[in-house]
């Protein structure tokens, strides 16, 4: 659980990084952008509950997911997420429409500055990769007060395109690739978000009220967490649910990084 919801992965066994990787969900185990963006769906939907100003309602908001980042120990992928939302979200002070993309290049300069060596990490590459896709094909159209249904529709989305987009780059690296990984990651991102809302409401309640926090951490949301990792263990054990390819060859990634490009529409802006 807390592997999921603050990247603490110190308590977890080689079979259990193992079950997650034959099921192409070893992602979650990583909090990254898609835990920063669940985090925030959650808040502007709480927030938007309050009676104050759209204004008061990003400041706090950034508050939330810079404590956020220091509970997670200011690790590199959730701090570029913190960034690249901090980046986009601040475009409301100046009653300006966020740039995704904008963003995206920002926190990845920020952290090649702050942390060179990351540049040799996978899960940067993956994290870029994955958001540039998100920010550049999957439509966000939220208003300012968000419905559930509406950030539950964009996850659904943000989940399949995340996990299809980095199937080439697995591949390339790994030379396998599992049979059930969208469909897995699509059909229990519900409960995936769950967790991290549960999570992160508890770890919230528990700095002011730390017995109730641990209840809510210790009661419903491990055992949400229990069933998770029964499904996973299940999944792993499936006929196919990893499969070994041949070598992707460089020239292939060449080709799958200008179809992208490719594929690209840029949009108009509304003005202003």
């Amino acid at each position: 659980m807390a592997a999921m919801v603050f990247n603490e992965t110190s308590g977890l066994r080689l079979d259990d990084w193992e079950q997650f990787r034959r099921t192409g969900l070893i992602h979650i185990l990583s909090a990254s952008g898609f835990h920063v963006a669940v985090v925030t769906g959650l808040m502007l939907v709480l927030l938007s509950l309050l009676p104050v100003p759209r204004i008061v309602q990003l400041i706090v908001l950034g508050l939330v997911l810079i404590t956020y980042a220091a509970a997670a120990g200011f690790r590199p992928p959730i701090v570029r997420a913190v960034m690249m939302s901090g980046l986009t979200l601040g475009a409301h002070f100046w009653r300006r429409e966020g740039d995704g993309l904008s963003g995206l290049a920002a926190a990845v300069v920020g952290s090649l500055l702050l942390d060179p060596p990351s540049v040799n990490d996978l899960g940067f590459h993956l994290s870029v990769v994955s958001v540039a896709v998100l920010v550049t094909y999957v439509s966000v159209s939220f208003g300012s007060r968000p419905k559930l249904g509406e950030l539950v529709g964009y996850a659904f989305r943000a989940s399949f395109a995340s996990t299809l987009s980095t199937l080439p780059l697995i591949w390339f690296v790994f030379g396998e690739m599992t049979l059930w990984g969208v469909l897995a990651s699509v059909l229990l991102l519900p409960v995936v978000s769950i967790l991290v809302w549960l999570g992160v409401i508890s770890w919230l309640i528990g700095i002011v009220v730390p017995p109730l926090g641990d209840l809510l951490w210790r009661g419903p949301t491990e055992w949400l967490c229990m069933a998770f990792l029964g499904i996973v263990e299940w999944g792993s054990g499936l006929p196919g649910s990893s499969i070994v390819l041949p070598v992707l060859p460089s020239g292939a990634m060449v080709l799958f990084l200008l179809a992208g490009v490719l594929m690209w529409r840029s949009r108009e802006r509304l003005a202003k």
